[in-house]
């Protein structure tokens, strides 16, 4: 369809007077916008009235828009925006009916192309995606090389631009400039293979940032699946069999995808049209977009939002953050846009997508204060007078929550579908008329006018700017001090290595000291046995060994130099042994991160397990070895036989014991767990309270990150069921659970809660269903 065109008439022009000349232009308005460059007409022959050639008056009027608050700088056909009215529709179609009918390729043909596909159009280009959807081997090496702390963002700003590497024939600056520029059928041809590749490649690309961030191995892209039903399963898949993602999650993805392809010529949009006005590939220019929506005022508001909400706490607080937002003592986060003076209409959508989500996931209690906070805002004249409503973010961030995504993922679920609106403006760019133009804003120069350079010999001292080195230094390290003065309890960050080494030798020195183990030389030094209290809290049972922690870590060369020299006495063996296990599961878990607030090193755990059991005096080394490796088949790609060929039959059978069945649901794992454990093997049994022992005391330290008090509690009380079946196995390791589980506390919100609530406390193993809903832990 053909752009529609008008005649222009006398009205359609805008005239200016400048009062400094009297000079009088006419400009002409076109599609209700006027030619900026028109007021370069308007100038002040000579030197500037302030003497200041540098104001460049000379060479015509400029217009100045900080922030690009009135300026634009394309002419598009992709996406309208009325702010006013709350509209959004992608060429011409409402975001309400193709969110209602539509699905997330579909509307990106229809973004990239202009039309609707046919029905051969539909399928041809959703095989073309699923086909570029793999990456090479080469890239995938790559992608193991970035640290397992490593943001997701910035692994897939990475990606995207190492991608490029791998298609020479899509970069103008080897190929030739006007490659994508011409219009040609092979242009254009080359130009949507390019587009193909990165909306294929963005969902593979982020699953391989989430894998890594999991410390697991990555997946291919599965074949049959729709866009993000392939994305789910190559993010969860582990080993189960005939695994498939939720359908109802899949498709409420595929909604909230559709409605992040595109916004007009927001933030990072502008960075791909800035980058590619240069002619540069399209891969560097995605990842420049992508780098742009890494920025926490673009990306960043949907978890914004989440920490709000956990703020708040419960709907009764609603009222109170209402007052203090309006004192300016708190941020109310998801209301108010840069274009829309009332609802987003793409806010109405998610609100009945999140419903649909909660009804499959569990309803999480963030909804009712979502909910809560919602309508009181918008019944407050205050927030009302300044039009502001609530947005995107609000609800989409609660949806990614309840789908179990963590909040670093959330600018990622941004940037997938981001990438078709991208790759829409940027094709658009290409195959505009009038030809590529490299986009070059102007500055008002406000620094010093003409200076004459002054030798190093005759410059006099500036005060405030001697020794800046060392007034930098102190101001870090007063910073240094002010915050370990605020948060004391905040441990400094130490190399985890000689922490790990250090570890193992606290667990070797419990099982050299046991009775029936070759005793150590005298001049060994004894080891804190709550030296893992830097990952673990004290329970009330422990509380009296943990009095000399606070100086291992101060003589920890020491403790691990003279321990190993009273393992050297002892048989060398079994410290090799140790030393072999440690090696192979810290290999395993080498990327994998805790789920506490400090995302501790996942290592932490099972040398923590088998801490608690030498502890208790035992010897067995097969169960120490088991406790070490009790989550590697469970929770990395390693296998039985694995085990077995490293470690002998006898390991590999307490492992098995211990390892949950993955392909059972998370509630039907909890479940299976109870009704199993008295009939495990005792050393099963005793890694069994161990595990639960480090758990519960991790948790009683500080709750995992998106956990509340209810869910702690359920653990606490799910944990004592498997430990009344175990019990026997160590009583020693389970008077002190039961001491937990009975005069235990936790803080929240700064405020104590009983790990495990009098009125629960002694329910059986056979009501425990109630207590217990389907929620991952």
């Amino acid at each position: 369809m053909g752009r529609l065109t008008t005649q222009l008439s006398s009205s359609d022009t805008i005239t200016v007077i400048d009062n400094r000349t009297s000079k009088t232009i006419e400009i002409p308005i076109t599609e209700n916008s006027i030619p900026a460059t028109a007021f370069k007409q308007l100038s002040i022959p000579g030197v500037s009235s302030k003497g200041r050639e540098e104001d460049e008056e000379s060479k015509g009027l400029r217009v100045f828009d900080p922030g690009y608050m009135n300026t634009a700088v394309i002419k598009s056909t992709i996406t309208f925006i009325d702010g006013e009215a709350g509209i959004l529709r992608y060429r011409g179609y409402p975001i309400e009916q193709l969110a209602e009918h539509s699905t997330f390729l579909e509307s990106s043909y229809l973004l990239l192309y202009g039309n609707l596909p046919s029905p051969s159009q539909k399928i041809l280009f959703e095989k073309e995606v699923q086909a570029h959807s793999y990456v090479h081997s080469d890239l995938e090496g790559f992608m193991k090389s970035f640290r397992y702390d490593a943001h997701p963002m910035a692994i897939l700003v990475s990606a995207f631009s190492a991608l490029g590497s791998f298609h020479s024939e899509a970069n103008p600056s080897l190929q030739g400039q006007k490659l994508f520029t011409t219009g040609t059928p092979d242009s254009l041809r080359n130009m949507d293979k390019q587009i193909y590749r990165l909306i294929g490649k963005a969902p593979t690309l982020a699953a391989m940032a989430y894998r890594i961030r999991q410390g697991r191995p990555f997946n291919r892209p599965p074949v049959g699946l729709g866009y993000t039903e392939s994305f789910l399963y190559q993010l969860d898949f582990l080993n189960e069999r005939e695994y498939r993602p939720s359908p109802v999650l899949a498709k409420a993805l595929d909604v909230l995808f559709l409605l992040h392809a595109d916004h007009e010529v927001n933030c990072s949009t502008a960075s791909i049209l800035q980058v590619g006005s240069s002619g540069v590939d399209p891969y560097s220019g995605v990842a420049a977009a992508c780098a742009a929506l890494y920025g926490p005022l673009h990306g960043g508001a949907n978890e914004a939002v989440i920490r709000m909400l956990l703020d708040i706490g419960s709907p009764e607080n609603v009222p109170e953050f209402i007052e203090k937002v309006k004192s300016k003592q708190k941020v109310l986060s998801g209301f108010g846009h840069r274009v829309y003076r009332t609802s987003d209409p793409r806010s109405f959508v998610i609100r009945k997508i999140a419903e649909e989500v909660f009804e499959a996931t569990g309803r999480d209690q963030l909804l009712e204060v979502a909910m809560a906070l919602h309508d009181a805002a918008l019944k407050d004249d205050y927030f009302k007078s300044r039009k502001l409503y609530p947005n995107v973010d609000f609800w989409s961030g609660l949806i990614y929550r309840a789908m179990g995504f963590p909040f670093d993922f959330f600018p990622v679920l941004f940037a997938v579908p981001r990438v078709v609106g991208w790759l829409a403006h940027w094709r658009q760019m290409m195959l505009a008329q009038g030809g590529l133009k490299i986009w070059r804003p102007r500055q008002i120069y406000v620094g010093p006018t003409l200076r004459d350079y002054v030798r190093l010999e005759d410059r006099a001292e500036e005060s405030g700017q001697k020794h800046v080195n060392q007034a930098s230094a102190t101001f870090g390290l007063r910073l240094i001090e002010s915050y370990q003065k605020d948060k004391p309890d905040q441990p400094r960050q130490v190399s985890v290595i000689p922490l790990l080494i250090f570890d193992l030798t606290i667990v070797l020195t419990h099982y050299r000291m046991s009775p029936s183990v070759t005793s150590i030389s005298n001049n060994t030094t004894a080891t804190p046995s709550s030296s893992l209290s830097k990952y673990t809290s004290t329970s009330p049972a422990s509380s009296s060994s943990s009095k000399s922690s606070s100086s291992s870590l101060n003589s920890m060369t020491t403790v691990t130099t003279t321990s190993f020299d009273g393992f050297l006495d002892g048989n060398i063996s079994d410290v090799g042994i140790l030393l072999k296990t440690l090696s192979f599961s810290s290999q395993k878990h080498s990327f994998q991160r805790r789920k506490d607030p400090a995302q501790s090193p996942y290592i932490n755990h099972p040398i923590g397990v088998a801490n608690f059991i030498a502890e208790t005096g035992e010897t067995d080394i097969v169960v120490l070895q088991a406790a070490i490796l009790h989550d590697v088949v469970e929770d990395t790609e390693c296998t039985i036989d694995e085990i077995e060929l490293h470690f002998g039959p006898e390991v590999a059978k307490v492992v098995d014991e211990c390892s949950d069945d993955t392909t059972l649901s998370a509630c039907a794992r909890k479940l299976a767990q109870v009704e199993t454990a008295g009939h495990k093997s005792k050393r099963a049994q005793q890694v069994k309270l161990g595990d639960k022992l480090h758990n519960c005391l991790s948790i009683q330290s500080a709750i995992p990150v998106g956990w509340d008090v209810e869910r702690s509690q359920r653990y606490f009380i799910w944990s004592k069921q498997v430990v009344d079946l175990c019990a026997s196995s160590n009583p020693k390791l389970a008077a002190r659970l039961y001491t937990l589980f009975s005069e235990g506390t936790f803080v929240h919100r700064g405020k104590t809660y009983a790990c495990v609530p009098r009125k629960m406390s002694d329910i059986s193993g056979t009501k425990w269903k109630s207590y217990y809903p389907p929620v991952d832990y």
